[in-house]
């Protein structure tokens, strides 16, 4: 069919999978070439592509293959979410996106990493805080990526290995996040624009301490702060809070808390009896974790 004018209608413009502003800094896992849209997924100049999965991700995790072993599993994922859900962790993820807001750069565009972000929980609600900031999930686990390409119309959801080089290219990004997760302290650095922040968000010994001790759950260690102040020794601290408060759980959190973590790796909650441990079905749980926001050394 054609126009009144005699030529033909003209095609609406396809709508991205990705926004342009993702799309700038993403690069190829194999070669470190840039990325563009192909048909069902990304391909770079040297014709790497990378599927774009059904639920919504793309996996640039160097090798592909199966979900490696440290990877989170779908029942952590659930889990995770479940206690989310129940707004145990919310007063922590409105005062991180607080923050963020705060000490996330201005120079545009915008653009946020979250590392090792799960399923998106803190980058859905700092994206909130920084319109029209773009933000890029990367995880390991499938599982997490599935619901962390759906946590903000702004996000896309990557699969990448934090342990080796990041599919992200040198000074894009203007704020990182490391939020109960691992640290790349050189990645950090290269992909971190001159003015960019890094936010850190990690537990105290306090933590979930009611549940810790009865339980046998994995502590955190005594030396974790000094260790992460060495691990950091690039970056200059220009903020730090201590985030603390209580909590109501039942037995139902409490499981889900155990099976979301490490924990979860040697300890069946569901053969624990609670009650005989003292854990109520309406205690109150300690929530304590520090948020530092940091810059490169020289970069105020």
């Amino acid at each position: 069919m054609t126009s009144q004018s005699g030529s033909a209608p003209s095609r609406a413009p396809r709508e991205r999978m990705f926004p342009e502003e993702v799309l700038r800094i993403l690069r190829c896992p194999i070669c470190g070439s840039g990325l563009d849209e192909a048909p069902g997924g990304l391909m770079c100049s040297h014709s790497h592509s990378f599927d774009r999965a059904r639920q919504g991700y793309v996996n640039l995790r160097h090798g592909g293959g199966a979900m490696p072993l440290n990877a989170d599993s779908v029942s952590m994922v659930e889990a995770r979410d479940h206690v989310q859900k129940r707004g145990l962790l919310e007063t922590a993820r409105a005062r991180t996106a607080e923050l963020a807001k705060a000490y996330c750069p201005t120079t545009s565009p915008l653009t946020v990493a979250d590392l090792a972000g799960g399923a998106g929980y803190y980058l859905a609600k700092i994206l909130d805080h920084l319109s029209p900031a773009a933000g890029i999930c990367l995880d390991l686990s499938t599982a997490a990526l599935r619901r962390a390409a759906r946590c903000h119309p702004r996000a896309v959801a990557v699969g990448a290995d934090l342990r080796g080089r990041l599919p992200l290219a040198n000074e894009s990004t203007s704020l990182a996040l490391s939020i109960f997760g691992p640290r790349n302290v050189a990645e950090i650095h290269r992909i971190l624009k001159n003015d960019g922040a890094l936010l850190v968000v990690t537990p105290t010994q306090d933590h979930l301490s009611e549940l810790v001790g009865p339980l046998g759950m994995v502590r955190v260690h005594d030396r974790k702060e000094k260790q992460l102040a060495e691990k950091l020794a690039g970056f200059t601290l220009v903020h730090r809070d201590h985030i603390a408060y209580k909590f109501a759980v039942d037995h139902a959190d409490i499981r889900s808390i155990v099976r979301m973590g490490p924990s979860a790796r040697h300890l069946n909650v569901d053969e624990i009896d609670l009650r005989r441990l003292g854990l109520s079905d309406d205690m109150k749980v300690t929530v304590s974790v520090v948020a530092g926001v940091y810059r490169s050394k020289g970069i105020r």
